[in-house]
């Protein structure tokens, strides 16, 4: 069998040869196609991806918003305790400053 063309000359194959050669040929084809449509798809990907990202970090501010409006709440809430909390101490503060009675500390048992 004799493969080829008029202006780079013909080649002679058997038809083991020519069916191998055609079938790797095809097979490198569709590896050059299949990584193409690989990258057009990732390309696509990630240009779409700006839409979603927009939206997850949107999302984010919202959730970080109110976790600082949460500790704001929680601050509050802990000084009015606080304010609250205040005239008691002042009424303990005096009971603080006298001295307690010093309980004798009980000895350990003699080991054996």
């Amino acid at each position: 069998m004799y493969t080829g063309s008029p202006d780079t000359g013909y080649l002679k194959q058997t038809k083991k040869q020519y069916i191998v050669w055609s079938l790797v040929l095809a097979a490198g084809i569709d590896a050059v196609y299949c990584y193409f449509m690989c990258v057009v798809i990732t390309y696509k990907g990630r240009m779409n991806k700006p839409d979603e990202e927009e939206k997850m970090e949107e999302e984010k501010k919202d959730e970080e918003k109110k976790d600082e409006e949460k500790k704001d709440e929680e601050k509050k809430d802990e000084e009015k305790k606080d304010e609250e909390m205040e005239p008691m101490m002042e009424e303990m503060e005096p009971m603080m400053e006298e001295p307690m009675m010093e309980e004798p500390m009980m000895e350990d048992p003699p080991m054996e």
